[in-house]
């Protein structure tokens, strides 16, 4: 027995070809390195040079037997790993729990997987193809533009342009994109920040579910000359809402008739073409070489494969990065694997996702940058996930789509989005692209700071979520009628239970769009917990019905111990089925007639954990008084409420919302100090005071708790950019 431990001891049984026993071993070190060779053994002084090399390595090892205790770990030499197709990993690649599997840089050592091509800045001349440049509209931007071919060094492959956004989109990968030092740049457009109105609809055209719908698209007319300058363009697109502010896309353009002032769609809109509310009606006209006229702008010809760039200005540096993408599927792709970690990665560009983890456990994302990616970045199912300490901005869609958990059963997915800093999202896919989208049941987003996006900064769905100690700003931008946090979940009354709790909310619905909220369960949401957020600067008094919180037409839905700062309408709710909706109400009942036919409420989970769920066909629906408004603070220093009423309700009596205990403050209620954003409140705050048992919210707990990214780079404190 004593020669047995020995040999365990020193390593030599597996030698003698017995199997390895877990628990009796040291962990397993692997390397990969831009200069290795997967004929080599794997070593620190001998690696192997791909992921895919690493990974078979770990599928002979686990032939042998079990992992050894502690795991495996692949180090990745500092370098650029160029990725040309998916890195996938199945099920017998999985780790165990005690033995996981992991993905790492090596030390300090910088590590890019990319998915895109590098452009030599060498290869940049003065644009010379003078029967194209008489077509760019500005003098100035004509002297400046470079051009590179892109057929000339092998790139051939620029992708389609193809109808996506709301609803319905053609089944193509968006088209290759230009990014210089990180930095996204944009096909030409104009105008170029803003949006333009249509002027008369001529033909609405068909709408989703016609026979025609792909044959032809409507007609409307516009009021202004620009298109006068657009006679040569071959393949225009429009980007906009066409009849409702929600359903914006990304359309081919048939026939533009100068003289007529008229567009002519190649396909149908989703609910046709309308001027049902004029002001939401806008779009912007995209991919005109016409239009290059501010740096970052580009305009690849599909014909001669020639990239014409009005440079930005860091393009002058010495050691410019400049890259195309080029990869079109997702660069990494994990099935039903578990126990798998990826640490301190940097996933650059493509025209896919980063990352797709269907199903498994505990796959674990830690201190990654991912960027650049034209679809979205990471995707996951299963349960126990967790995404922890990253950098993920540039997306051209959502960044992070989470669905975990069983809504009949009510277990919790558990999956986990932490200490991550996102931002500069749904660039391409402006809605329902959202910073999070949190579905499923009993997942969480904690001290996250996600600011910059088109859309809103998380979508919900499901059962049980939890948003905490987060901070949110600039989020929507550039849209109507959306939220920073948002769900419509009415025709779906048993998903419920979510806490959104201890957020800071600043700075948003500030751009001039209306109806932008911090919090908005819209259309008879039910049963969310909004307590202890702080809302600061939500809306502006140049707009009209800007929300911190908007309950539209829910119930169940609990605010208090909140603190509403300079925000131009702190609450709102709107009886909507009492409104605009009110000739919906026969057919919004018989739905949930029908919803508690097919299900058993009662007997399942549900009718446990939501009691008042199985009160709901006996309830007022129409002016249903279980909203909760509470011990919540309401001050403005400088921002007039647009209503100077307490909070406003909408569509039927005041009194249905059970209002108690809030102040509206004319003094200072207690903060540290206001000018400098700080809202954390003195123990001698009149707050106290004013609010019986007010809580006093950790602000300072709130937003990230560590570094992020690789190097666990320290995001600079956002509220310095707002107090100058």
């Amino acid at each position: 027995m004593r020669v047995l431990e020995m040999l365990l001891a020193i390593g030599l049984f597996s030698f003698f070809g017995f199997p390895c026993l877990a628990g009796n071993q040291t962990s397993k070190e692997l390397h990969v390195a831009t200069d290795g060779s997967d004929s080599n053994p794997g070593t620190l002084k001998k690696p192997f040079a791909t992921l895919e090399r690493a990974r078979d390595e770990i599928r002979e090892l686990k032939k042998t037997g079990l992992l050894p205790e502690g795991g495996v770990t692949v180090w990745l030499r500092g370098g650029i790993y160029p990725v040309k197709e998916t890195f996938e990993l199945a099920m017998d690649d999985s780790g165990a729990k005690g033995s996981p599997i992991l993905y790492r840089a090596f030390k300090k050592e910088n590590v890019h997987l990319v998915g895109g091509q590098s452009l030599k800045q060498e290869w940049f001349t003065p644009a010379s193809t003078k029967d194209l440049l008489v077509r760019i509209i500005d003098e100035d931007a004509r002297k400046k533009i470079v051009q590179v071919n892109l057929r000339a060094h092998g790139i051939t492959d620029y992708g389609e342009l193809s109808r996506h956004g709301y609803v319905i989109s053609e089944e193509k990968l968006p088209q290759m994109e230009l990014y210089i030092d990180g930095e996204h740049m944009k096909l030409a457009r104009w105008p170029n920040d803003d949006y333009v109105t249509i002027a008369e609809v001529i033909d609405p055209g068909p709408k989703r579910g016609d026979d025609d719908f792909w044959e032809r698209g409507g007609t409307f007319r516009y009021d202004f000359n620009r298109p006068e300058l657009w006679t040569k363009a071959e393949d225009l697109w429009l980007a906009g809402s066409f009849k409702r502010v929600w359903e914006w896309t990304y359309k081919k353009v048939a026939n533009i008739d100068p003289k007529a002032k008229t567009v002519t769609f190649r396909s149908g809109e989703n609910s046709g073409l309308s001027l049902e509310v004029a002001k939401e009606v806008v779009f912007y006209a995209e991919n005109l070489l016409e239009e290059i006229d501010k740096p970052g702008e580009y305009y690849i010809d599909r014909n001669t494969g020639i990239l014409y760039l009005l440079p930005p200005e860091s393009f002058a540096g010495e050691h410019t990065d400049i890259i195309v993408s080029m990869l079109k599927v997702p660069m990494m792709q994990l099935t039903d694997v578990s126990y798998v970690t990826f640490r301190d990665l940097v996933f650059d560009t493509g025209r896919s996702r980063a990352l797709i983890c269907n199903g498994g456990r505990n796959v674990r994302m830690e201190y990654c940058e991912i960027r650049n990616f034209s679809s979205g970045g990471i995707s996951l199912t299963g349960s126990n996930h967790v995404v922890s300490g990253c950098h993920i901005h540039h997306m051209g869609g959502a960044v992070i789509r989470i669905n975990g958990g069983d809504k009949m059963t009510l277990e919790p997915g558990s999956i986990v989005v932490e200490n991550c800093h996102i931002h500069d999202f749904s660039h391409s896919n402006k809605v329902y692209n959202p910073g999070v989208s949190l579905s499923g049941v009993g997942n969480r987003v904690v001290h996250c700071v996600i600011h910059d996006g088109t859309h809103m900064a998380i979508q919900l769905s499901g059962n049980d979520h939890i948003i905490e100690n987060n901070e949110f700003y600039r989020v929507p931008e550039k849209v109507w009628d959306m939220a920073a946090i948002y769900a419509v979940l009415g025709y779906r009354p048993q998903e419920r239970g979510i806490i959104i709790r201890r957020n800071f909310f600043h700075h948003i619905g500030l751009t001039g769009r209306d109806k932008i909220a911090g919090v908005y369960p819209d259309n008879m949401t039910m049963g969310w917990l909004i307590e202890e957020n702080i809302f600061y600067k939500i809306g502006t008094p140049a707009s009209k019905m800007n929300w911190s919180v908007m309950n539209h037409g829910g119930s169940y839905i609990n605010t208090r111990n909140n603190m509403f700062i300079d925000c131009t309408n702190p609450y709102t709710m709107s009886l909507l089925l009492n409104g605009y909706m009110k000739s919906s109400v026969p057919r919004y009942l018989n739905r949930l007639k029908e919803l508690f036919a097919r299900y058993d409420f009662a007997n399942m989970p549900h009718g446990k954990k939501y009691p008042e769920l199985l009160l709901l066909l006996e309830e007022d629906r129409v002016l249903p008084n279980t909203n909760i408004f509470e011990n919540n603070l309401i001050y403005n220093p400088r921002t007039p409420r647009e209503y100077e009423g307490k909070f406003m309700v909408f569509n039927g009596p005041a009194e249905l919302l059970q209002a108690s205990n809030n102040w509206i403050a004319e003094e200072d209620p207690g903060f540290v100090d206001l000018q400098k954003m700080k809202f954390t409140t003195r123990s001698d705050a009149v707050v106290f005071e004013k609010i019986h048992g007010f809580k006093a919210i950790p602000f300072n707990d709130i937003g990230l708790t560590s570094g992020v990214g690789p190097f666990r780079k320290k995001v600079v404190d956002s509220t310095a950019e707002f107090i100058k």
